[in-house]
C-alpha cells in the first residue's frame, strides 16, 4: 500500500506539472524581443507537416494498409513466444511427463 500511495502521488504530481506547463505554453502571452523576431514556418516545414498529417489521418481511417504488411512478422513473433522453451503452459493443454 505504501508503494501504491507513492506511485499514485507521483502520477498526480506529474499530471499537474504537465498540465500547468501545457497551459503556460499554449495560453500565456509572452512578449519578448527574442520571440518577436522568430519567423513562422517555412513552406518546406509546412509541406512536411502536411504529409505527416495526411499519413496520420490515412492510418487512422484505413489501418489495414499497414497491418496487412506487418501481419506475417507479428505472427512469427507471437509463434516464437508461444513455443519458446520458457513459455507458460496454458490450463487447456495437458502436459504429460
Amino acid at each position: 500500500p505504501v508503494l501504491a500511495i507513492i506511485a499514485t502521488t507521483g502520477v498526480i504530481f506529474a499530471a499537474v506539472y504537465g498540465l500547468r506547463a501545457l497551459q503556460r505554453l499554449l495560453f500565456e502571452k509572452r512578449v519578448d524581443e527574442a520571440t518577436l523576431t522568430l519567423p513562422d514556418l517555412s513552406m518546406r516545414e509546412r509541406a512536411v507537416m502536411g504529409v505527416f498529417a495526411v499519413a496520420m489521418l490515412w492510418f487512422g481511417f484505413a489501418p489495414q494498409s499497414i497491418l496487412r504488411r506487418s501481419e506475417s512478422a507479428s505472427r512469427s513473433v507471437v509463434e516464437a513466444a508461444r513455443f519458446a522453451p520458457n513459455a507458460a503452459v496454458s490450463a487447456k493443454t495437458s502436459v504429460t511427463p
